[in-house]
């Protein structure tokens, strides 16, 4: 796979047609490779290497169609396609990384993201150092989704055990889909009470 929402610019192909023969090429993309059927998403006809229309996604598929000559005498060969690609960068995490502990909880906050297209971010936690499979918040499961804010308060922790946490942001595509950046600085925070 590629990055997500990363677009398709251009194809080439070396191929030998025959008269009475010919080639017509297709490409589609999906961000999940698991969601790739017969027909979806739908192909997106190439011609002299130029897509019909925009084509984005992580995972790229090409489909070609060859026509013998009417006597089925003489068929076209296709001997390479490139697939040429431009990638979409994912926006950068926060720098700054904060966490205050409290009585059976954390409150993480962060610096926002420099990068412009950076819409909301993913809070990460866990019990390990970077492995972030927490399950116990009441908030949720790991990673939370925090939308756009700043600061996040998870409860239900457990008093006197450590807990690790990460940040990363991500933006939107024109397709509703995601595109996630790295993790942030781990950071840690052990929960107390205040009073013995």
């Amino acid at each position: 796979p590629v990055k997500a929402n990363s677009e398709i610019t251009h194809i080439q192909s070396i191929c030998t047609i025959p008269e009475q023969t010919g080639i017509q090429l297709f490409v589609r993309a999906s961000e999940n490779l698991f969601s790739l059927t017969d027909t979806e998403p739908e192909w997106v006809l190439v011609n002299n290497g130029v897509l019909a229309k925009s084509v984005r996604g992580s995972y790229f598929q090409i489909g070609a169609r060859l026509y013998t000559d009417g006597e089925s005498k003489n068929t076209p060969l296709l001997t390479s396609v490139s697939l040429f690609y431009n990638e979409t960068e994912p926006p950068l995490p926060p720098f700054n990384v904060f966490a205050k502990a409290g009585n059976e909880s954390a409150t993480i906050s962060w610096l926002s993201s420099v990068d412009e297209s950076a819409v909301g971010y993913l809070l990460y936690y866990g019990t390990a150092p970077g492995e972030y499979l927490g399950e116990l918040a009441i908030e949720g499961n790991s990673p939370i989704d925090v939308k756009n804010k700043i600061e996040y308060t998870l409860t239900g922790l457990t008093n006197g055990k450590i807990y690790y946490f990460a940040i990363s942001s991500y933006s939107e595509t024109d397709s509703n889909s995601r595109i996630e950046g790295v993790l942030s600085k781990e950071i840690w925070v052990r929960p107390q009470r205040t009073m013995p």
